[in-house]
């Protein structure tokens, strides 16, 4: 079925600069640098929020958006949301403002070669020849609007201020025992950039300093995030534990004049499906179930009972979903089994996921709109963070994160296999990343994973073809 296109994305840039089919070696200095002018062009234009709602992925696959398996929990998760939000990450390769923002060990390095001033064309043809077949992969999304990417870079760099205001409060919530929380969560469970989790390099002795300093990194991660969901109206969504913990732990409690968030948990357990394309996704999104479960639950969490107790907002929850969302869920397991789903290529997996929402009650709000979470405006109960956002909405409640739980999927088995992993065996000591107990002249290497999606002998180049 052809996908009527909805708007411009950054994939017109490349088709009418280059063409899909381009051997980006064979280009000349002065095409790649054309080409990164038109770019740069094209981005300047760009909005982060075009006022329609959708979910920001937090901990990576919505900033990695071209690495993105989508015959997973996450691609069948894009069936319940209006659209998805992600950072066009070819804009801000070439983006200036890339230079000014935090950056750590690992980040993509940009179109500028080391001394910060020269154009690196050889970097810049083997980021696009990654790049490009990815972003065609996922040119369907695009086309029907169920994937919108922005550039990020200016946005993040605006956000600055913010960012460390939100760091230092969720700081003081999350990280009074840092090495406790380091027995909770493994060094590679924490992005601390776009390409980054885990990795931490540290010396022995010093535990407290030391991993309260990784997790600050990490918080910086989050919070970049956040504040960018918030700036494209989109709704935070955390599919892994620790953005998930944060959210709970770190966003749950108001300050000031902002109202306390009640955390609730939906009964309904979400089908997964297999056999989903970009394409395919594309042309089911609106299907009758998934059209309906998105405004039937957009509106039973407007009307959520925040301010009465637990037991009841989970009492009005579970009789809200019985009569409303099983009954949609229920048709389309069968459209799975032998309906519509399963004569498009798609059948039930061996797996389920459900979704927990922080919502605040009425009267605090930055946006709002339909979907599973798409009104963020309760973010302004973080505090100063975003104190100066606030306005007035009419809903009753507000969503201000949701979180994917229940799945038991990894980032790594959600993720295409564009990796290098590092270190994963942590050293026999007291301290759960493998530590060492005193100080010495060597260091040690934490857990985690590097995503290589930029350079010509990355691991990333043939994942993304």
């Amino acid at each position: 079925m052809a996908q009527r296109k909805v708007h411009a994305h950054i994939g017109d840039v490349i088709e009418n600069a280059l063409g899909w089919d381009v051997d980006v070696y064979s280009l000349s200095d002065a095409a790649v640098e054309r080409f990164a002018d038109n770019v740069q062009t094209w981005s300047r234009s760009v909005l982060p929020s075009d006022g329609t709602t959708g979910a920001y992925y937090g901990g990576w696959p919505s900033a990695n958006v071209a690495s993105l398996g989508l015959d997973g929990v996450l691609g069948t998760a894009l069936l319940f949301e209006e659209r998805l939000i992600g950072k066009d990450v070819l804009s801000d390769w070439f983006a200036a403002e890339r230079y000014l923002n935090r950056r750590t060990m690992g980040s993509r390095p940009g179109w500028l070669g080391e001394d910060g001033k020269s154009f690196d064309h050889e970097a810049t043809r083997h980021f696009l020849a990654i790049q490009i077949p990815a972003i065609k992969r996922l040119r369907p999304l695009l086309d029907s609007g169920v994937l919108r990417l922005i550039p990020a870079e200016p946005v993040q760099l605006q956000n600055q201020p913010q960012v460390e205001l939100l760091v230092a409060e969720l700081g003081d919530r999350l990280l009074k025992h840092p090495v406790r929380l380091a027995r909770k969560f493994a060094a590679g469970e924490l992005a601390t950039d776009d390409t980054r989790r885990g990795i931490f390099v540290m010396a022995g002795g010093e535990w407290e300093a030391q991993t309260r300093k990784a997790f600050t990194d990490a918080l910086h991660f989050f919070a970049n995030e956040y504040l960018l969901s918030v700036r494209t109206g989109s709704s935070y969504t955390a599919p892994f534990a620790w953005e998930s913990h944060v959210a709970l732990k770190g966003l749950r409690v108001g300050q000031g004049p902002y109202l306390p968030v009640q955390s609730v948990l939906l009964a309904s357990r979400l089908p997964v499906f297999s056999g989903l394309t970009a394409d395919l996704i594309s042309q089911i999104h609106e299907d009758d179930a998934f059209a309906s479960f998105r405004a039937e639950l957009a509106e039973i969490l407007g009307q959520c009972p925040t301010k009465a107790k637990p037991a009841e907002v989970q009492r009005y929850l579970a009789t809200q979903q019985a009569d409303r969302l099983r009954p949609i869920l229920d048709a389309a397991e069968r459209s799975a089994d032998a309906g519509l789903l399963r004569r498009a290529g798609l059948a039930m997996a061996n797996l389920r996921f459900t979704v927990t929402t922080g919502v605040t009650a009425a009267g605090v709000g930055l946006t709002t709109g339909a979907g599973w979470g798409a009104a963020i405006g309760g973010a302004a109960a973080v505090g100063a963070a975003v104190a100066d956002k606030v306005i007035e909405t009419p809903k009753a409640t507000t969503p201000i994160w949701k979180a994917l739980v229940g799945h038991r999927r990894s980032i790594e088995q959600e993720m295409l296999d564009n990796w290098v992993h590092t270190n994963r065996d942590v050293a026999p000591t007291a301290h759960p990343w493998g530590i060492p107990s005193e100080p010495s002249m060597s260091v040690a290497v934490s857990s985690g994973s590097l995503l290589v999606d930029w350079h010509r002998n990355g691991v990333g180049q043939q994942s993304a073809q």
